[in-house]
């Protein structure tokens, strides 16, 4: 009972109490628990495991059109300047007559571009197809095609929606964020071993130079306070080195500036990246702007924006996998939107005046929707909203000069 002591009717606790085991054994296993990343210390808690694993970026798209199906069967994937020796890609899978005649009007299509040009496309395709069938029961008509244009060859796997047992084929996010690209990535390792230590030191180093949000940008937030970047807390020089070279690249993409001693970001940094990561087009697109000022330029997201309205100033295919397509619209209230769009859009060119608004799929989910209009009823909408914007005043001109002289817009 020395380890008690009694106090108001109750049993507590005696602090003063000291176990006799030999404590220095316990501090020895303390410290090994701590250098082996399982405490705290000077290890700050949990050590890491590197993953070692070959990289393998996995998409996946679906449409519910057999004419889109069609497309991307008899012209994606054989187009010409694909295939290994600059012609057309071969197709390979489910018989190809077997395929033609179970076709759906649902298809799913899966891009598989390993890191390394050492991962053979067809075995780790094969492989793949082998894997998601046993993972999600369906027994699958597929047909696949390794195009060469591009500096990572990669593989296109068309799945047709119904399987051979007449199954409506579903496939949900959860399988493709973690199944899939967990499995892509077993696949290309097994074929060619792990990344070795150089090629860990160079994809570290890549991160500097990507167009989109990276680990590196998580560490370099750490020494950010409110827009400026604060270099003498980075670190070691190695990681002051990566940190200025991140700098230099955010530079040039026009998100971080010099100013009164101290390098800034712009505060919308971090947002501008992780919409580049989703479509590799975004920041160019600012370079593209005619009337507005790149600060002004958006995601357009349909329940916050509504309906906009102005001219179409770039009309960009947005994805290899699927039809996904974005229009950048310079708006007359002086604000410029970048429009995803998930298929390309019918009869709408550049110069083109138009309204954007949305609608609910079936699903409820709000999608843009592109409206034609005329110049006169943009410029009735300037001056009964008293828009002052560049493109507001160049569309005033514009109508004046048309009604002056009878001669066409500036298309």
């Amino acid at each position: 009972m020395k380890h008690f002591i009694f106090e108001d009717k109750e049993y507590k606790i005696d602090p003063r109490f000291r176990s006799p085991v030999n404590r220095g054994k316990r501090r020895t296993s303390l410290r090994a628990l701590m250098r082996a990343g399982g405490g705290g210390g000077r290890g700050g808690g949990i050590r890491r495991i590197k993953d070692i694993r070959q990289n393998c970026v996995v998409k996946m798209h679906y449409s519910k059109s057999l004419e889109a199906h069609k497309a991307q069967l008899f012209n994606y994937l054989r187009r010409e300047g694909t295939g290994k020796d600059g012609g057309r890609a071969e197709l390979y899978g489910t018989p190809a007559r077997e395929y033609y005649q179970n076709m759906s009007a649902k298809n799913f299509r899966i891009f598989l571009s390993p890191q390394s040009r050492d991962a053979d496309l067809r075995t780790l395709v094969k492989s793949f197809v082998k894997r998601l069938e046993l993972q999600t029961g369906y027994k699958l008509y597929w047909q696949a095609a390794e195009h060469y244009n591009t500096a990572h060859p990669h593989a296109h796997i068309l799945v047709n929606g119904a399987d051979k047992d007449g199954k409506d084929i579903i496939i949900g996010r959860d399988i493709v964020k973690t199944y899939m690209r967990e499995t892509a990535r077993d696949l290309c390792t097994a074929m060619i071993g792990s990344r070795t230590p150089s090629e860990l030191k160079s994809d570290k180093e890549k991160e500097a130079y990507a167009d989109r949000w990276t680990k590196l940008d998580e560490k370099l937030k750490g020494i950010i306070i409110g827009n400026k970047i604060y270099l003498e807390y980075a670190g070691g020089s190695d990681k002051k080195n990566r940190f200025i070279n991140r700098i230099g690249h955010l530079q040039g993409l026009g998100l971080c500036e010099w100013d009164s001693g101290h390098y800034t970001v712009k505060k919308n940094w971090e947002e501008e990246l992780r919409i580049q990561g989703r479509y590799n087009c975004y920041l160019d697109s600012r370079r593209e702007l005619k009337y507005t000022n790149a600060l002004n330029l958006k995601l357009y997201e349909p329940a916050k924006h509504g309906m906009i309205t102005g001219r179409v100033t770039k009309i960009y295919k947005t994805d290899d996998v699927s039809d996904n397509h974005a229009i950048l619209l310079e708006g007359i209230n002086g604000a410029a939107y970048f429009v995803p769009l998930f298929n390309k859009p019918e009869g709408v060119k550049e110069k083109d005046a138009v309204s954007v608004k949305s609608w609910k799929n079936q699903a409820g989910r709000l999608r843009p929707f592109i409206n034609q209009r005329t110049m006169e009823s943009l410029e009735r909408e300037i001056k009964k909203e008293g828009y002052t914007s560049p493109l507001a005043d160049a569309v005033i001109k514009m109508t004046n000069a048309e009604r002056g002289k009878g001669a066409g817009y500036d298309r």
